[in-house]
């Protein structure tokens, strides 16, 4: 069975089709999808990052930066959270666009 939206559809639980068919879906095939527990709908992993305590520790005549921070970071894949926490350095090049990365490391 294949979904396709018609042409005019904005909204597709209201105006998909059943190309095999000809028919217009049932409402709970297009609830199933849209249930949160609809493990084949979601991601199979993400991550949160927050970054805090900038320090500057030190900077270069050509104004390069050396600077340091601390991370929070939490992995879902799936039903299973990892949580990890460091120390973040950064190696910043400035250009005259901005400072850019040159080297980064977490500890």
């Amino acid at each position: 069975m294949y979904w396709m939206p018609r042409p005019v559809a904005r909204h597709l639980g209201r105006h998909a089709r059943d190309l095999r068919r000809g028919q217009e879906p049932d409402d709970g095939a297009h609830e199933a999808v849209l249930h949160p527990d609809a493990w084949s709908q979601r991601p199979l992993w993400g991550t949160n990052h927050v970054v805090g305590n900038v320090v500057v520790e030190r900077e270069s005549p050509n104004g390069d930066v050396v600077a340091r921070s601390r991370f929070h970071m939490m992995e879902l894949r799936r039903d299973d959270v990892r949580h990890f926490a460091g120390l973040y350095i950064h190696h910043l090049k400035k250009t005259k666009d901005g400072y850019r990365i040159k080297l980064q490391r977490s500890t």
